[in-house]
Order: structure tokens, then C-alpha cells, then sequence
């Protein structure tokens, strides 16, 4: 089976969708191969990829030619932790959080970033954005 991905922006994450977020290293490589139009047994698809290149301006990508602005412009959104890649029908290959469980914990556990994982700055806007769903649902 595919992989299919949505492209979801840090807003329209939901709590569910953390188990199924993709390492930003992955996504920039299957959203790079998706709106350069790959479409070979390890390519991902991706469903909205056409709505996020368009909306920001990022042209075809093109395997022949090197597109070093495109690459730019994906590392920064997703290495910024701005949007994220979320598996629709199974855990990614590399996915960027495990749960650990703790007896200790209030929760009986904790989300944790794989150590193989070099986004520890998206991991705190995710918890930084996570505190804001606690306030609003604390407040309702």
C-alpha cells in the first residue's frame, strides 16, 4: 500500500494527527517528488499538493534540473515546524513522535521525538500550540 499524505498547516492539526506526523527530512523529500509529478512504487502521494504548491508560489520541480528556491522554501516550512506532513492511511515510515508510557505521568505517558529526528524546534511549537487546545478546551 501508498503512502498518502495531507499537508497540513500547524493550525489545522488536530491532537489525532501527532501519531501520524511525518520527520520533516521525509516530508520535504515526498512533497519535493509530488509536485515534481513522481509517480514510481516509493513515491508518496500526496493529496493536497496542488493547493500548497499553489499557495506558496512554488513551481514545478523538476528532477532533471535542481531547483536549490523550492528545496529552500520547503526546509524552511517544514523545518519551522509551519506545516507538516500526516500520514492518511498508516504511521509514516519515519515518524516524528513515539509515545512512551510512564506510570508517573498524570497521563500515563508522554509523546516523545525520535532520535533520529533533528526537529526539536518543531516539537516545542507543537507543544507551545498543543498548551493553546488545553487553555481553549479548560475554558469551554
Amino acid at each position: 500500500m501508498f503512502l498518502v499524505l495531507d499537508i497540513k498547516s500547524l493550525f489545522e492539526l488536530t491532537w489525532e494527527d501527532i501519531p501520524y506526523i511525518e520527520s520533516p527530512v521525509f516530508a520535504i523529500e515526498h512533497v519535493k517528488d509530488a509536485i515534481g509529478g513522481a509517480q514510481d512504487y516509493w513515491s508518496a502521494r500526496v493529496t493536497n499538493i496542488y493547493e500548497f504548491a499553489h499557495t506558496h508560489s512554488l513551481q514545478r520541480y523538476s528532477h532533471t534540473l535542481y531547483n536549490a528556491e523550492i528545496e529552500s522554501s520547503l526546509r524552511f516550512l517544514f523545518s519551522t515546524g509551519s506545516y507538516f506532513s500526516v500520514a492518511r492511511n498508516k504511521i509514516p515510515f519515519a515518524a516524528s513522535f513515539g509515545w512512551r508510557e510512564l506510570e508517573s505521568h498524570p497521563d500515563g505517558g508522554e509523546w516523545y521525538i525520535s532520535h533520529y529526528n533533528y526537529a526539536d524546534g518543531v516539537k516545542q511549537k507543537l507543544e507551545a500550540h498543543a498548551n493553546t487546545w488545553v487553555q481553549s478546551a479548560a475554558e469551554c
